[in-house]
């Protein structure tokens, strides 16, 4: 029979009950309608000036309908949540598994098999409801959620490798779950080694399917000027170059169109062809130098350092509670305890308050970690470059003013305004020290 055997005696639990759930529900909601409302007043502070010019308007109207997609689409998931714990809706499902397995899978009545089953219902219910949103948003406002044309698993896979919360930890963790389970081995008492596991799964296996996705659009740029350029600009930073190519297909951002791409080590230079078409040498190499700060500096190191902080405290909390029998109970188990629903129990009602403190947190630290890069090419001779991209960038994107909270919670990451500011910053420091350096040359000179 499905039961954890090994969970520990039934005693009240304090943390993981379902009032708690709820009510951190509740407050998660509240914190991300704030966050939405201070973008709000930013834009309603700048609608005056983007009234002025048809393509400013369009601008200010295409980010509040982003943020009022956002706000609507947190609605939606906070009504979702409450619904699921106040029905209990994960013990229906796990009902209605174990009764179809019973009934029409006699032969596969293992506890494996019944999590796997488990498992791929769940993941049905989460992309119908993705999908319900995307529907739902699509109906509100037209420029916001279209339906995607075609769905991959890198596309799932990205998901987790950005680490939002409820698909990490249900992948992650379910994955490692059913390899326990498929080789006998027993969670209880082999802890440390199946944290260990968790974490290396995401670095060892995912990245590489990621990488993966995006080096299947790559072909080899041709020689020119752009190419001696990079060949160029790597030799001065001594960057390992191995190959320059072009990247094609979908982009999520123009900032993106200039990576460092290979595996296991960055040694590849990719620019995407819209980069090609519309930007500049200099402008491309300005993009660049900003990439090799970044490597240059180990910000993605440190980074993905603390992604892999943020990812085992999560499967901290994960064990804590599924070795909880009182846990169970409160969720509507009471005569079995499954350790694949206790997860998709966590991801549902404890995965969004457990990770809230360090999300924030990792993302405060990308978000800093944002302008150091910008420093290094600036420091190294590529500020009007880098400025005159971004600018344009910000242009063709037509990127309207982000509130500082907003940017460091949705985004993770210093949005291209706040880029520029900071460039236009280090440019008005330099330009301080160079006229304090010849005052001080013409006082030698007089003297």
């Amino acid at each position: 029979m499905d039961i954890q055997k090994t969970s520990t005696p039934s005693e009240p639990s304090v943390i993981f009950t379902k009032n708690v759930a709820l009510y951190s529900a509740f407050a998660i909601f509240a914190l991300k309608c704030y966050i939405n409302w201070r973008q709000l007043q930013v834009l309603a502070r700048s609608s005056s000036l983007a009234d002025s010019t048809t393509k400013g308007a369009r601008a200010w109207q295409s980010s509040k309908e982003t943020v009022m997609g956002k706000t609507v689409k947190s609605f939606w998931i906070f009504v979702a949540t409450i619904n699921f714990l106040c029905y209990d809706g994960v013990t229906q499902l796990w009902t209605m598994v174990e009764t179809y397995q019973t009934r029409y899978m006699p032969a596969l009545d293992s506890e494996f098999w019944r999590s796997s089953l488990f498992l791929l219902v769940c993941f049905l219910v989460y992309q119908a409801f993705d999908a319900l949103l995307s529907v739902l948003g699509r109906i509100t406002f037209k420029e916001y959620a279209a339906l995607p044309s075609d769905w991959k698993w890198n596309e799932l896979i990205l998901d987790v490798m950005k680490g939002r919360p409820i698909p990490a930890v249900l992948l992650l963790f379910a994955v490692n779950v059913l390899t326990f389970k498929a080789f006998g081995w027993k969670i209880q008492g082999n802890f440390p080694f199946f944290v260990f596991m968790a974490q290396a799964i995401s670095p060892i296996v995912l990245y590489p399917l990621i990488l993966r996705s995006r080096l299947h659009n790559l072909a080899s740029l041709e020689p020119g000027s752009l190419r001696d350029a990079i060949t160029e600009s790597a030799a001065e930073i001594k960057f390992p170059l191995k190959d320059t190519n072009v990247l094609t297909g979908p982009l999520e951002s123009l900032e993106q169109g200039v990576q460092l791409l290979d595996w296991p080590f960055k040694t590849n230079v990719a620019v995407h062809e819209v980069l090609l078409e519309r930007f500049t040498i200099e402008e491309i190499l300005g993009l660049l130098a900003s990439r090799f700060g970044n490597w240059k500096l180990r910000i993605s190191l440190i980074n993905n350092t603390f992604s892999m902080i943020f990812f085992g405290n999560m499967f901290t909390f994960m064990l804590m509670f599924i070795k909880d029998r009182s846990t169970y109970e409160d969720f509507g188990f009471v005569d079995q305890f499954p350790m694949m629903a206790g997860v998709v129990l966590f991801s549902i009602s404890m995965a969004l308050p457990c990770s809230t403190y360090m999300y924030i947190q990792r993302n405060m630290l990308s978000h800093t970690n944002s302008f150091a890069p910008d420093k290094h090419a600036a420091d190294n001779g590529n500020l009007a470059n880098l400025q005159a991209a971004l600018g344009k960038i910000a242009e063709l994107q037509q990127e309207g003013p982000i509130d500082w909270l907003f940017s460091l919670y949705w985004n993770g990451e210093a949005s291209i305004s706040e880029r520029l500011t900071r460039l236009e910053k280090i440019a008005r420091e330099k330009v301080g020290k160079e006229d304090v350096a010849v005052e001080k040359e013409v006082k030698m000179e007089l003297a």
